[in-house]
């Protein structure tokens, strides 16, 4: 087997010392990340027409302490499928006691640029084989990528890795949140775009909203074909709006969601740092604060907003929550009526608001028309 990746970091050692060092329940969860990796860098070595999306890629671009685990890996390959079929031929061959198999669902559909394989390895941390799950877009997206190299990951300090950038990242991973119309099917998988989401957009290298925009209208099509749906881009968002403030903005209050609770658990528990776990109300804060991305990519996309006025307005909305979390004593509780005064539609829990957090109920009012005025509160 010819790695790329240090060798050592494939022992049971290495890997159970990582989890316990970076505060993972499961070292299962560290070697699946790292074999993402490694995998990742194999198809690349192959070729320079991969380009790693998704949750492995999203954590080059965290701090260490805020990577999550992830199981399967998403990539986009500008090839055809025999192309493809060659260079996972290729790449067992070097691996040496990695096996991948092509899967074929039940009912194909004619002319679909996507392809998925499975990649079996001799697992360090369990009796059964690792299965890894690969994801191809077979698609030329011409988006913004960037070449990381050298990123400590809590598997292991990666080799170089094609990925793209956070900002089309973000745009690629809102629209997973389009449930109903081609976001995800499975529940259990909604967390992680959350996390993945949130994070990317702490992330100093987030800055470029242009390029947020460009991604979405870019994989919207694709993505549509892929789910048989004809879906424009403003349309998909509107599915993410619906899905946050149905699913995620409720995850804190009695109108809750129990399945949504319990996948949120599961995922924390398996996939999350234990320095990173947090509260529901951090959760729908979370949630409404993508809620508020979307609603400015449309603002955006209908004209009535210019990237760069976008990307002010998200970056005075995330400094003026931080300062709202400095508020203490008398000064809450009439600030806190002040915010809801801006809540103009009617929600089922909007007494249970005046328990909340400042910051929470912020990200429960705020919108592109009324952050200026907000603003004036403090």
């Amino acid at each position: 087997m010819v790695l790329i990746h240090e060798e050592r970091a494939f022992t049971r050692d290495a890997i159970v010392a990582n989890a316990a060092k970076y505060g993972f329940a499961n070292p299962l969860t560290v070697e699946l990340f790292l074999w993402d990796l490694e995998i990742a860098a194999q198809l690349q070595r192959s070729s320079n027409q991969t380009i790693l999306k998704g949750g492995a890629a999203a954590q080059l671009f965290l701090p260490v302490e805020k990577q999550r685990g992830s199981v399967d890996i998403d990539l986009t390959a500008n090839l055809n499928a025999d192309s493809l079929d060659t260079l996972i031929k290729e790449t067992e061959s070097r691996l040496g006691r990695t096996r991948f198999e092509s899967y074929m669902p039940k009912k194909p559909k004619a002319g679909l640029n996507a392809r998925t394989y499975f990649a079996y390895t001799d697992s360090a941390t369990q009796p059964e084989p690792l299965r890894v799950k690969l994801d191809f877009m077979l698609q030329d997206l011409r988006l913004p990528t960037e070449e990381t190299y050298n990123v400590q990951t809590f598997a292991a300090k990666t080799s170089e890795i094609r990925c793209y950038t956070p900002e089309v990242l973000v745009g690629d991973k809102v629209l997973t949140l389009a449930k109903g119309s081609i976001g995800l099917k499975d529940l259990a998988d909604y967390p992680k775009q959350i996390y993945d989401l949130s994070m990317l957009m702490d992330s100093p290298k987030f800055s470029e909203f242009g390029d947020v925009i460009e991604a979405v209208e870019a994989i919207t099509p694709v993505e549509a074909k892929i789910a048989g749906r004809k879906i424009d881009p403003q349309t998909a968002l509107d599915d993410v709006i619906t899905f946050i403030d149905r699913a995620f903005a409720t995850i804190d209050t009695s109108k809750a969601d129990r399945d949504m609770k319990l996948r949120l658990e599961g995922f924390e528990q398996f996939f999350v740092p234990a320095s990173q776990r947090a509260s529901l109300q951090e959760w729908s804060s979370r949630s409404l604060r993508i809620r508020l991305l979307a609603c400015l990519a449309q603002s955006a996309m209908k004209g009535s907003l210019v990237p760069k006025e976008c990307e002010s307005l998200l970056k005075k909305a995330m400094d003026f929550a931080s300062k709202l979390q400095a508020v203490r004593g008398s000064e809450v509780e009439p600030l806190r009526s002040e915010l809801l005064s801006f809540q103009r539609e009617r929600l089922t829990y909007f007494k249970e608001l005046h328990g909340k957090p400042l910051d929470r109920v912020f990200w429960q009012v705020v919108t592109p028309d009324n952050i200026g005025s907000i603003m004036h509160l403090i």
